[in-house]
């Protein structure tokens, strides 16, 4: 039976949106109607105890650190929190830095998750919004049995071989260059297959997360389902579209074309993809609708949710 939560994880700046965030789903969703918990996952026991200073919920939300999650979860492969990034591996996708520290803090806030019973962690960057009333039950109902990924094919877009090699030690075949990836930032994530994942990973290297965590998870997990994929087609969805969503091309493509009817063009991507997710990146939205053909582009879509991006941006 699936046992579903809600991550969200922040630090000190981000405090005031993740708030806005929390208050959205609590108001504006039925999470408290379907026994969904909400975790906002911390840095340390001090940033999680200035927030609750703060910011005070009824009911529906908990607290995690990333301190004492490393202190207490027990894997193949352990690392205190003051040795992280002292040995990485020789590959980067993303822009490092802080995203390092990022990835790793959601890499060890999901394998707490998973550890505590939760068959389904649903990822939220805390900039994220509930935009209208929204019955998540949609939502879960398509994405509860297995992973769905949605990927450009055949189109240019994000694609990177330094995970498929240097992560997951596969080879870069014509398959895997098939496809592009990031149209999204929408992550239900099964906890069974990431967890496999880190194991798989924990055995090529036999290193710490930290060590091959330098750069988007979101970035790992999408090209280890690929990989699942390959092995098992019944194991994974597969949503293919011939263009790409990263960097809104696709949408811009529709925006400047008006040869292009966006009424068609979005009872296409409904029915492709929004009608399962709600959901769509918050920067990309907010481009959308700086022309009025944007703007009528996103009316159309079923998009409830902006996730990431949205709030400061």
């Amino acid at each position: 039976m699936a046992n579903i939560c809600i991550q969200i994880q922040t630090h000190t700046p981000h405090f005031h949106y993740t708030d806005t965030l929390i208050k959205s789903l609590l108001e504006r969703t039925n999470v408290l109607e379907l026994n969904i918990p909400i975790f906002i996952v911390f840095d340390t026991i001090h940033m999680q105890n200035d927030y609750l200073e703060k910011y005070h919920y009824n009911t529906g939300v908990s607290y995690l650190n990333l301190v004492d999650i490393m202190g207490s979860l027990k894997l193949d492969i352990n690392e205190k929190p003051e040795d992280r990034f002292k040995e990485t591996i020789n590959t980067n996708w993303g822009i490092g830095g802080h995203r390092n520290h990022v990835a790793v803090k959601r890499t060890y806030s999901i394998l707490e998750l998973e550890e505590r019973g939760f068959t389904h962690v649903w990822c939220m960057d805390c900039e994220s919004l509930v935009l209208r009333q929204t019955n998540l039950l949609t939502i879960i109902g398509s994405n509860v049995l297995k992973p769905l990924l949605l990927v450009g094919e055949d189109c240019d877009g994000e694609k990177l071989p330094q995970i498929v090699i240097g992560v997951l030690q596969q080879e870069f075949s014509e398959d895997f260059q098939k496809y592009n990836f990031r149209m999204n930032d929408f992550w239900f994530i099964h906890t069974s297959y990431f967890s496999d994942m880190i194991k798989m990973i924990f055995k090529l290297h036999n290193k710490p997360i930290s060590y091959f965590m330098k750069g988007s998870e979101q970035s790992v997990y999408e090209n280890y389902l690929l990989y699942r994929y390959f092995l098992d087609e019944n194991d994974v969805e597969i949503i293919e579209m011939n263009n790409n969503l990263h960097n809104n091309v696709a949408f811009n493509q529709v925006i400047n074309n008006t040869d292009i009817d966006i009424d068609t063009y979005a009872e296409e991507m409904n029915n492709l993809y929004f009608n399962k997710t709600m959901s769509f990146r918050g920067d990309y939205i907010t481009s959308c609708m700086e022309s009025e053909r944007g703007s009528e582009l996103i009316d159309k879509l079923n998009i409830q949710i902006a996730v990431s991006n949205y709030q400061g941006f």
